[in-house]
């Protein structure tokens, strides 16, 4: 639930999600190998957004928003890449425990919102083409972080 306020106020910052059809001169995130970062391969000019500046404690944890990525058309390549119905929006969060309790944050608790007030859940597989992330881990406590990019489709993904 914690984290929901934080992306939410994140939310806020986005001033462009398409939720129109996909750009087709928006980036493609292509997914990396476990040795290597996940890469952006440029296409043309994506909507900007921005992050919000400062960190937002909620309970033991405070979250740093760290970057802001829309336009992102999909993750990974070939018939494994991964596709929004419209585009993705990449909100990369840092976690930090600042109590003792060691608490997890769940991605159906996590949301985004656009501009124009929609809300966007985060894209549980999408992380299965984060190969750093571990923002879903349980959160150490003390000054332990946990970093991620959280994936919010600009519409709900159709089966097919």
């Amino acid at each position: 639930m914690g984290a929901l306020l934080v992306l939410a106020m994140a939310a806020c910052w986005l001033s462009a999600i398409a939720l129109g059809g996909r750009p087709s001169n928006a980036p493609t995130r292509e997914a990396a190998s476990p040795s290597a970062s996940p890469r952006l391969t440029p296409a043309g000019a994506a909507p900007s957004a921005t992050a919000p500046a400062g960190a937002f404690q909620d309970g033991p944890l405070e979250f740093t928003v760290d970057k802001v990525e829309c336009g992102v058309t999909q993750l990974g390549e070939g018939f494994l890449a991964w596709r929004p119905n419209g585009q993705f929006c990449l909100v990369a969060v840092t976690a930090r425990d600042v109590d003792s309790a060691a608490p997890q944050l769940r991605s159906s608790d996590q949301y985004g919102f656009d501009s124009a007030g929609g809300r966007h859940t985060a894209d549980f597989a999408a992380r299965l083409y984060e190969p750093g992330e571990t923002i879903w881990r349980p959160v150490s406590p003390g000054s332990s972080t946990a970093r991620s990019a959280s994936t919010f489709p600009s519409r709900p993904r159709s089966n097919g």
